[in-house]
């Protein structure tokens, strides 16, 4: 299933979703965890694939492929009990598809964790595509056209989560895994064990 475009009249494309034909995918994963030092965790994450998408459009055999990679780089730094940083970034190449291409793309974001009142109380900043660097571009082929488009969003976004855990829900899920129970038929499964949390988003 694609977005694929087509003339409708002059000047005016007329965007669709088809299903195109099959496409198939071959290659490698790779991940690679480790605690650098007690406060920075460094987690690598990379494939490496072969990707070919065949099938008809609009009458027309067509058949495109192209080696792809992406990779991920997420850095996450403990600081004392109750605070965690964390700043990654992403890159997707280039790929085909069944009128075109897709340009590769990078984007870092980051992001603050702070706990109070005995890990009850969590405040979340987070900042995304930092350097405004996401930007989508297609070019597009078919019958009578040719178009490149360039699709951007306002950046970098900034949201602000507030949590508040009202009870001992993590201490009771855990009984429960356990195999234990409270005794009443529920294996612990009462009103104390429900996870009540206010998220306010500040965007």
């Amino acid at each position: 299933m694609e977005r694929v475009r087509s003339i409708y009249e002059t000047n005016i494309f007329l965007h669709s979703i088809e299903n195109v034909g099959k496409d198939y995918t071959l290659g490698v994963e790779m991940m690679v965890n480790h605690d650098l030092i007690k406060w920075w965790n460094l987690n690598l994450m990379g494939d490496v694939y072969r990707y070919r998408v065949e099938g008809v459009l609009y009458d027309s055999d067509f058949s495109r492929k192209s080696n792809n990679w992406s990779a991920r780089l997420n850095n996450t730094f403990k600081l004392g009990t109750s605070t965690r940083i964390q700043i990654n970034g992403m890159y997707n190449s280039p790929t085909v598809s069944s009128q075109g291409r897709r340009e590769g793309f990078f984007m870092a974001n980051a992001g603050v964790k702070q706990e109070f009142i005995k890990n009850k109380l969590s405040a979340t900043l987070q900042i995304r595509d930092i350097f405004s660097s996401s930007k989508h571009e297609h070019i597009y082929e078919g019958p009578g056209f040719y178009s490149s488009s360039e699709h951007e969003r306002k950046s970098p976004m900034v949201t602000m989560t507030l949590t508040y855990n009202f009870n001992n829900y993590r201490r009771e899920r855990n009984r429960e895994e356990n195999g234990e129970s409270n005794g009443n038929g529920n294996g612990g499964r009462n009103g104390r064990g429900i996870l009540k949390s206010l998220l306010l988003g500040v965007f």
